[in-house]
């Protein structure tokens, strides 16, 4: 039976992985056996599986950018707890239900966020990589209370949710929306959250919820905490909204809570 025949057979069966790979397997048969020549037919078709299922979930995901652990420059960011990182990356806190919270004003958030994302879908879990304008949109302004609930199980089905915030203080009228998003993952479903905003600004945002004081008190007690700060970046952003203040001081607060830099020269 012809190489192509064989393709088309394997093709219908839905092997298009083995059917791809067949001519260099062919070519190849003559020094293996029987059951080698098929273990290896077979280990084709699932990489190709494993890869296409990888390609569907980054792109379900919502990943942006697909850069690695690999291409960050830890030089840039030699303040960084560079093992507490790798371990993130590993997906153990994926599978314990636990948390990341990346908090600051330098810059390399995403990327290290997109880095364990990727490695997350590597590993087999679901991700889905959202801004909180997405949450806000999706959650808040469903006409109804079935429909809000069904918008909250899609940011709490997933094993992983990355929420990149670092605007969410724009959004006051949305914050009980990301509180039951973090209360409905509760300790079962991860969330990795990037923001600028320090941890002690959380209560003041938070204050006037009912029970936010206990979610968010359970949410940050499993959650590794990273600060990504640097003398030279809060001066830069000092000096950014001293220039450009945000228009409405009442639902955006500064981005980090830091000192003002000295007038004197």
């Amino acid at each position: 039976m012809e190489t192509s025949q064989l393709q088309s057979i394997l093709r219908s069966l839905g092997l298009s992985g083995m059917a791809a790979a067949l001519p260099t397997r062919l070519q190849d048969g003559v020094r293996l056996t029987h059951a080698e020549f098929l273990r290896l037919a077979l280990s084709d078709e699932l990489q190709i599986r494993r890869q296409r299922r990888i390609t569907r979930s980054i792109r379900a995901a919502g990943l942006y950018d697909r850069k690695g652990l690999a291409e960050f420059d830890w030089n840039r960011a030699p303040s960084l707890p560079r093992q507490t990182i790798e371990e993130l990356t590993g997906g153990q806190f994926v599978r314990e239900g636990r948390h990341a919270l990346f908090l600051g004003p330098t810059q390399g958030k995403t990327h290290l966020a997109n880095a364990i994302a990727l490695e997350a879908i590597q590993q087999g879990h679901t991700v889905l990589y959202r801004h909180i304008d997405d949450l806000v949109e999706a959650i808040c302004t469903a006409p109804s209370a079935p429909q809000k609930e069904l918008a909250i199980g899609r940011f709490v089905g997933p094993d992983l949710l990355v929420l990149e915030a670092d605007h969410w203080w724009s959004y006051p009228y949305g914050k009980d929306c990301l509180l039951a998003v973090i209360a409905h993952r509760g300790a079962a479903k991860s969330m990795l959250f990037i923001s600028r905003r320090p941890l002690q600004d959380w209560t003041a945002f938070f204050h006037d919820l009912p029970d936010a004081g206990l979610v968010l008190g359970r949410f940050i007690s499993r959650s590794t905490v990273i600060i990504f700060d640097c003398p030279c970046v809060r001066r830069a952003n000092d000096l950014l909204w001293q220039a450009a203040p945000p228009r409405s001081s009442q639902t955006f607060f500064p981005l980090v809570s830091s000192p003002k830099p000295s007038s004197a020269k």
